[in-house]
């Protein structure tokens, strides 16, 4: 399968895909002008996707994205400048969670629109794990409150900024200051490309 491919009866060589392309893999140099493949382009491209995304008349296919793949924008949904000051500002962390379980459909749609969140060179190298049950959870922050014990001991400076034992010690005694009574727990992981000496490791 080739690179990418225009459907010439949508295209109307507007030159975006190509004036927007971060590796300058297309060229408007096609018999009739329309996009094609600069020279030495395939070896440049980075699969970011701009050139199927700004295309106005969703004529550009890349191999890794389809022009289906891309919703129009509504711009009669986006927040104002205001909007988004207002939501960035008021946020807080939430300490107590209700007693409430999600269902698995919007557990889901989050997670399906936190994949939108942009990567480097669109690899989308985000991996998700979700626990769910009180139980499972009191598992887990059993296991983290061992190694909070296990930190301190070893690291004292980390546990006099962290609270490490605090935390640890308030756990043990039945206060729920890890988990802090969530029904859920969802864990993102993502293979760590360069790890010391340019060894592969996870993150």
């Amino acid at each position: 399968m080739e690179l990418f491919s225009v459907d010439k009866g949508r295209c109307d060589i507007c030159g975006l895909c190509a004036a927007d392309c971060p590796g300058f893999v297309i060229s408007m140099s096609g018999d009739d002008g329309s996009p094609s493949m600069a020279q030495g382009g395939e070896e440049r491209c980075i699969r970011c996707g701009h050139c199927v995304a700004i295309c106005p008349s969703g004529a550009f296919d890349h191999r890794v994205m389809g022009a289906r793949q891309c919703n129009e924008i509504n711009r009669g949904l986006l927040p104002a400048a205001q909007s988004i000051e207002h939501f960035l500002k008021s946020r807080r962390s939430i300490r107590v969670y209700e007693d409430a379980m999600l269902d698995r459909k919007t557990l889901e749609k989050i997670l399906d629109v936190a994949g939108y969140a942009p990567s480097g060179h669109n690899s989308q190298p985000v991996s998700w794990i979700v626990v769910s049950g009180r139980e499972q959870l009191k598992a887990l922050g059993d296991i983290v409150a061992g190694w909070m014990k296990s930190a301190a001991k070893d690291n004292p400076a980390l546990d006099s900024t962290m609270k490490l034992s605090m935390v640890a010690d308030s756990w043990s005694l039945g206060v729920d200051v890890i988990m802090r009574g969530a029904p859920h727990l969802v864990v993102a992981h993502a293979p760590k490309i360069y790890g010391p000496l340019g060894t592969r490791g996870v993150s």
